[in-house]
């Protein structure tokens, strides 16, 4: 089946380890039956990836009151009683989750966590707090990263292959809000660097420093020339039309097919025939999910790009990293947006944001003058006010009005 058939599935940890606060935190809940009307209420406070020593990155209170954690973190309450638990994080953290004993379902997620007390046990609630930045990095075509500074406990390189990250990286790292990150793209030999996904980022430096804010920011470093690699299955064998191709025959145990090209470049591959049940699967045009129904796969090659030819299951090769995009308006203007093959929308005012998304995205967007004015260009100089851009080239984008004259 070729090199990426058994892809690893190593998660990416932003967390390397836990700093609890709080009474009872190293001690499991009772399950004992008691015989009282009253039980007693446990509250802990995790620090995600915290150092030992660190204050807690945030405070629970309740309601009836009892609860001030972390300076009282265990209350007496009433069987029957409802209490509402509130997570208030420190500036430049956020809530992580809840997790609760019993009524786990009441208390995953939201700053409230709401819990009955139970007539048998004494219920025990763990708040874990994070940093409330995330950066998720990426390299799309042969380069790296390197990050600075990093999360604790974590490498300072980034560098991702057909869709599968280097086991020695971490691209996914979390900072508190006002953290000044610096990237730095390292083209392999042979290659060059050709840009950045956030218009943000200098346009011809390879470095850029963010100054992250609550949220997600996605940044990709763009490298040239890109590889595109066919994972054979059932399609018995494949028509790369787009030069350099040729025919690529997935005998039992062949390899994949490489072919390397300028990075934006648009690829045309055929199939020799119909598998019912079987699929392209990657980032072909017009897939749903990474799974495409097609005799032809079309893609625009924006990184190293794995597609697999006649494959059952979109997990069958390593999924699509996450991605999003945010457009920025200057001027005097409107900017609208949909997913293509999805349900996200944008609809501007200085700035609006769709996430959720993965890299085989693409969306579609509009930039509207207001009466008076006139689009001038996005921020890659592109003129036209319609267009569609690809989450795996595109994560931040800026549209300018200016004042008719």
């Amino acid at each position: 089946m070729g090199p990426f058939a058994s892809w690893s599935r190593r998660s990416v940890v932003a967390a390397t380890g836990v700093l609890v606060i709080g009474l009872g935190a190293t001690s499991a809940p009772s399950q004992t039956p008691h015989s009282a009307a009253t039980r007693e209420l446990t509250v802990s406070i995790v620090n995600q990836g915290g150092l030992d020593g660190e204050a807690p990155w945030g405070h629970v209170s309740s309601n009836p009151p009892g609860i001030e954690c972390p300076q009282t973190c265990s209350a007496q309450f009433d069987s029957g009683t409802v209490v509402d638990l509130s997570a208030d994080p420190t500036a430049g953290y956020s809530l992580a989750h809840w997790d609760a004993f019993p009524n786990a379902s009441t208390c995953e997620s939201g700053p409230t966590c709401s819990l009955t007390i139970d007539d048998q046990f004494n219920p025990s609630v763990t708040a874990t707090f994070q940093p409330a930045a995330e950066l998720q990095a990426m390299t799309a075509g042969p380069g790296r990263l390197s990050i600075s500074p990093t999360q604790p406990g974590l490498n300072a390189l980034c560098k991702v292959d057909g869709q599968q990250e280097d086991p020695d990286s971490n691209c996914v790292q979390r900072f508190t809000t006002g953290t000044r990150v610096t990237l730095t793209a390292e083209a392999d030999p042979g290659a060059r660097f050709v840009g950045w996904s956030d218009f943000g980022c200098p346009r011809h430096s390879q470095t850029c420093t963010p100054t992250l804010r609550a949220g997600v920011r996605y940044i990709t470093a763009r490298f040239s020339p890109v590889k595109l690699t066919v994972q054979g299955g059932a399609f018995g064998s494949v028509v790369v039309e787009t030069e350099p191709g040729g025919t690529c025959t997935f005998a039992e145990g062949a390899p994949p097919c490489e072919f390397s090209y300028p990075i934006g470049t648009v690829v045309t591959i055929r199939r020799e025939h119909e598998s019912p049940g079987n699929f392209w699967i990657g980032g072909c045009d017009g897939n749903s999910g990474g799974t495409l129904d097609a005799d032809v796969c079309r893609i625009r090659i924006q990184a190293n790009e794995l597609i697999g030819a006649g494959l059952s299951d979109p997990t069958a090769i390593p999924p699509p990293r996450g991605s999003g995009i945010t457009v920025k308006r200057v001027g005097r203007g409107r900017v609208t947006g949909r997913v293509i093959n999805g349900g996200g929308t944008l609809n501007c005012g200085s700035a609006c944001t769709i996430s959720g998304l993965t890299r085989y995205d693409q969306v579609r967007l509009r930039a509207r003058p207001s009466r008076g004015s006139r689009f001038v260009r996005w921020s890659d100089r592109v003129r036209l006010p319609a267009r569609v851009v690809r989450m795996s080239a595109v994560n931040r984008m800026k549209a300018t009005f200016s004042r008719r004259r």
